[in-house]
């Protein structure tokens, strides 16, 4: 059975915050961590996802949460970004992926 592990919410956090927050949950045989996502800056967002791989590597799936920030078309590009950061699940990327 997967243990979830809540950080506290400080958002925005700095990239120190966010490396010191993926370390800690290297000790604790964490086998996924989700990303909350949906910034208007798409390169600063990539950046921080290919931070945290950078530290959590390849042991941990990584998973990225929008939040329905944004449009489906804008989803979609954004989602394609995500690639080379190794992210394996965009979860709510826009309203219209909502199921009733």
């Amino acid at each position: 059975m997967a243990t979830r592990i809540r950080q506290p919410a400080r958002f925005p956090l700095s990239d120190n915050d966010a490396v010191a927050a993926a370390q800690s949950m290297l000790g604790q045989d964490i086998t996924a961590i989700k990303v909350k996502v949906g910034a208007t800056d798409a390169g600063r967002e990539i950046a921080r996802l290919r931070l945290i791989r950078s530290v959590i590597g390849p042991q941990a799936a990584l998973s990225a949460d929008a939040n329905e920030a944004g449009t489906w078309a804008a989803a979609l590009r954004r989602v394609e970004q995500f690639d080379p950061a190794g992210v394996a699940l965009a979860e709510l990327p826009s309203q219209m992926c909502v199921l009733p």
